[in-house]
């Protein structure tokens, strides 16, 4: 049995991290939570859609570099969000943890 899961496909997660940005830009109006709860969700996903692409095999380092300071923002934006619901915050992965491809 292989012990590593099948990568996601870095242009579709790259794909769907740009329809959450869209999303996160533009919160549906309708929907069953709250605006605010909307953008805390999705920048939390953006935030690890962004670790694992900046962190997967098929992208190269001038756009792994773009990846690693989007990351940093939209982690710093996510925390804020985080903040100011007074959610709690994420538990951080543990230090040379392999990353779990759950997309």
């Amino acid at each position: 049995m292989d012990e590593h899961p099948t990568l996601p496909c870095a242009q579709m997660l790259i794909g769907t991290t740009v329809a959450l940005m869209t999303a996160f830009a533009n919160p549906h109006p309708e929907a069953s939570v709250p605006a605010t709860m909307q953008r805390r969700l999705m920048a939390r996903k953006i935030v690890s859609n962004l670790f694992f692409l900046k962190e997967h095999p098929a992208v190269g380092l001038p756009l792994r570099e773009v990846l690693l300071s989007a990351h940093v923002l939209w982690e710093a934006l996510a925390a804020q969000l985080d903040a100011e619901a007074g959610a709690p915050k994420p538990r951080p992965r543990e230090h040379g943890a392999e990353p779990q491809w759950m997309h």
